[in-house]
């Protein structure tokens, strides 16, 4: 089995389709045929019509630092120029660190990142470590 199914009635598409959980219909209009779009996919492709600004690329990267497991508790500054983001502070542990520099690279827009976070242990308790 293809995967698809739907009724042919000779020209060679189908009139209604299916694949998996999505589904398309065709209509016959003048001799031409359209794809109604889907609701559900409007947006695609309209969104990213042109490179995102400075802002919309800052916001984007804060929320993917807020979302990831080793940035969200660490206090990041993001300054973004000319679709370059520059990360500073201190972070806790160079997992941190790598975790803010690859949500950086993986932001759309980013041209180039500059990661000035530097990792400072910091003591669980306020006496600092002990010798034995």
């Amino acid at each position: 089995m293809s995967g698809w199914s739907g009724s042919g009635k000779g020209r060679g598409l189908p009139d209604v389709g299916t694949v998996g959980a999505y589904s398309w219909s065709v209509s016959q209009m003048g001799g031409e045929e359209t794809v109604p779009a889907s609701p559900q996919y409007e947006w695609f492709g309209l969104g990213w019509a042109g490179k995102p600004d400075d802002h919309q690329i800052r916001a984007l990267l804060l929320d993917r630092l807020r979302e990831n497991p080793f940035t969200k508790r660490e206090e990041i500054r993001v300054s973004v120029e000319r679709a370059v983001v520059t990360l500073s502070g201190d972070v806790s542990s160079p997992l941190a660190r790598r975790g803010a520099d690859d949500d950086a690279w993986a932001t759309p827009g980013v041209a180039d990142v500059q990661n000035h976070l530097r990792v400072v242990i910091r003591p669980v308790s306020g006496l600092g470590p002990r010798a034995a």
